[in-house]
């Protein structure tokens, strides 16, 4: 560790510090989530949940005007840093809306809202991002009043009817809450819908962004499992095969997971749930590629019937019950698993003994299931999504604040040097990051006051991270280089 003395000394992006050392900084992971209910109106709430730290979070309650009740996942746009997502309910028509939320601002924007025409109620599954557009789809509304697929372009804000579901011969619709997948060989995007197809028991469809043609590739039946819900194909580069998840048929009619070979163009069910490896998986898969395994979650079944968490192994064709939900540690677990840091689980539970579930972790490893939270209405209730893992939340906007309640930085904009002063004692951790929230540099600080020099810095706009002394996110402020 490189410790500077009284001397100044110079980095080499051209800040010089006084009494600080340079660090090998930390990742700092946050996930989020939204709860259906409970918050301070009870419509729902946006939630963070610090890994570093532990802490959790209330970032956003919705008001009705925001939203009602977000049944689906945020995701995560990497040029922006933003988070996506819908709520089911809620805006002017109370059909729902798609919304942004910044993590830096703590701000959240509707970008529309759904009229009936264009769709309404949104269900569980996310949005998808590709080219400039975010598609998704709609369980209700559309020419037909069967669901929409729907576009929204983010540079021009427009949105844009793609497909109306319909129930003519062998089409799709009603795709509750299942979301789109691409395959990037063909440059299509898959999806489900838990009615329509041949058998009008679901269907596997592709569509075309560039055409914005749609085609049902295969209909689901008994035998290979029908009616799909608030589910997600997931590739398995290796097999050139989609793996999904059915809430009914099957030999036991308690839904399987399925393999749908691309070569082929046929399915298969892998694994038949029979109560005691689950029934009625609400949701879908996670791929593991470190060690090629799938991860799942059913609503019921298991040993207390209260659903359970399993890995799949596409290779031997074998599924391991991992966990069995007991209430107590959550009940009917729903949505995907998420992959954090050391290839640790994360999810979350429908619901618990109190009635509002809870946050878990499960250590592959060691074969340990942990509760991070319970919900208590308060901070949300009814978490029905997947969370999302972001790394390093980043200042996403140069309209930033030039300060904090934690920090004071003087004279700003500056043309020398500048002054770090924070209200707080204490090791701080800092990190400095241009207009594109590429990090240039980060330092480790043990007295309130820090003079920045520009030396080399060019004119310009940067942004001062801060970190306490475990290295969880404080604030964010802007400074300019004139």
């Amino acid at each position: 560790m490189y410790i500077c003395g009284i001397m100044k000394k110079t980095l080499f992006f051209g800040i010089s510090f006084l009494m600080c050392s340079i660090w090998a900084k930390s990742q700092t992971y946050i996930l989020y989530g939204t709860t259906y209910g409970g918050g301070t109106y009870g419509n729902g709430t946006i939630f963070s949940y610090n890994l570093s730290s532990g802490k959790e979070g209330v970032l956003i309650n919705f008001d009705t005007l925001n939203g009602i009740g977000p049944l689906g996942n945020l995701i995560q746009d990497t040029a922006s840093k933003l988070l996506y997502a819908t709520t089911y309910g809620g805006g002017a028509n109370n059909y729902g809306i798609v919304f942004s939320y910044d993590p830096a601002t703590n701000k959240d924007s509707t970008l529309f809202m759904f009229n009936g025409l264009n769709g309404k109620w949104p269900g569980q599954g996310s949005l998808y991002g590709n080219n400039g557009y975010l598609y998704g789809m709609t369980n209700g509304g559309g020419r037909y009043g069967f669901g929409t697929l729907f576009s929204y372009n983010k540079i021009s804000g427009k949105d844009s009817v793609i497909i109306n579901f319909d129930t003519s011969s062998g089409k799709e619709y009603g795709p509750l809450g299942t979301s789109l997948t691409l395959n990037p060989s063909n440059g299509l995007l898959y999806g489900m819908t838990y009615s329509g197809g041949k058998n009008n028991t679901g269907s596997i469809f592709s569509f075309d962004p560039a055409t914005g043609k749609d085609s049902v590739v295969i209909s689901l039946d008994s035998s290979t499992g029908t009616q799909p819900q608030e589910g997600t194909l997931i590739l398995d580069p290796i097999n050139k095969s989609f793996y999904g998840v059915t809430s009914s048929g099957g030999i036991h009619n308690n839904g399987v997971l399925f393999k749908y070979d691309l070569v082929k163009g046929k399915d298969s069910a892998v694994i038949n749930f029979n109560f005691s490896n689950g029934y009625y998986p609400y949701g879908g898969l996670m791929y593991d590629s470190l060690n090629g395994l799938f991860y799942g979650l059913t609503s019921a079944g298991g040993l207390y019937d209260y659903g359970i968490l399993y890995s799949f192994d596409p290779v031997s064709g074998k599924q391991n019950v991992l966990f069995n939900f007991n209430d107590t540690l959550g009940s009917s677990p729903s949505g995907n698993i998420t992959l954090g840091p050391n290839g640790k689980l994360y999810g979350l539970a429908n619901n618990d003994q109190n009635g509002n579930g809870l946050l878990f972790r499960y250590d592959p490893v060691a074969a340990k299931y942990s509760v991070l939270f319970y919900f208590n209405y308060t901070n949300g209730s009814g978490p029905y999504g997947s969370l999302t893992l972001v790394t390093n939340p980043v200042v996403t906007s140069a309209n930033a604040v030039a300060g904090s309640n934690n920090t004071r930085i003087y004279p700003n904009p500056f043309t020398t040097n500048t002054m770090l002063s924070f209200n707080e004692g204490g090791i701080h951790y800092v990190e400095i990051d241009n207009i594109e929230g590429q990090e240039i540099s980060s330092f480790k600080c043990g007295t309130r006051n820090y003079e920045l020099q520009r030396r080399q810095l060019a004119t310009g706009i940067y942004f001062v991270k801060i970190y306490d002394a475990q290295r969880s996110f404080i604030s964010a402020s802007k400074i300019i280089v004139q």
